[in-house]
């Protein structure tokens, strides 16, 4: 990794803007309001809002960012082509390798993550769509990848930046279930967490973030179609 990693004045914006700002303050305090207001449609718009603005500030702040990382992915198409293919193969393996070997034993129920986005999609099919396929993919590999592995890595090893990304990006995606209190599913932090090492890998071996947003986007796309 010798690309340049994001300032860390514009790191901490983007963290304070995703985990503050969209995790807590717009998940947990204003969509409750919204909806308690002014019932789905109020919900559906309020999150169309959020999640645009997300795109916008991101695009915004991080312009010169994002376009030098698509040339380094234009420089090494064929390799970045490559990667995207075996990092979609190795997100597939993981999950399937946690189904057989965890899951299964253990008879382990479905995710509260898999549980909430299949609701969404009944409930709101192309507001899902475009959060599943493009909004998480591009923020949360900018967050994820390029504001915590990628300076981690940089500095103490990409292995190190790989765990430390991949278990924040398991905690997250595991909330749903602590907050249930569903103890036995928080065995799936295994899933997600290797799924942002794998991630991270993507992005490292590549030095393009668009390299693992788009193997995000494959691996989502295929989350959908199973649920088709």
């Amino acid at each position: 990794m010798v690309n340049e990693v994001i300032s860390k004045k514009k790191r901490i914006a983007l963290l304070l803007t995703y985990f503050v700002g969209y995790l807590f303050v717009f998940q947990l305090l204003i969509e409750g309001a919204v909806y308690t207001k002014f019932g789905s449609t109020g919900l559906i718009l309020s999150d169309a809002l959020a999640n645009a603005f997300m795109l916008v500030f991101f695009v915004y702040l991080l312009n010169d960012w994002l376009s030098k990382q698509w040339q380094i992915f234009l420089q090494k198409e064929q390799r970045s082509l490559r990667i995207i293919v075996y990092g979609f193969l190795a997100l597939l393996a993981v999950t399937i390798l946690f189904s057989l070997c965890i899951a299964g034993p253990l008879h382990l129920s479905e995710a509260e993550n898999q549980v909430n986005n299949e609701t969404m999609m009944g409930f709101n099919k192309i507001g899902f769509l475009f959060l599943s396929l493009m909004i998480a993919p591009f923020v949360e590999e900018i967050v994820f990848r390029g504001c915590i592995y990628h300076p981690i890595g940089q500095k103490w090893g990409m292995l190190a930046g790989a765990l430390l990304s991949g278990l924040i990006f398991g905690l997250l995606h595991i909330g749903a279930s602590v907050s249930m209190g569903n103890w036995t599913n928080v065995l799936y932090i295994i899933d997600y967490g290797m799924c942002g090492v794998v991630l991270s890998y993507v992005f490292g071996r590549s030095d393009s973030i668009w390299t693992s947003i788009i193997v995000h986007a494959l691996f989502n796309l295929f989350g959908v179609l199973t649920m088709l």
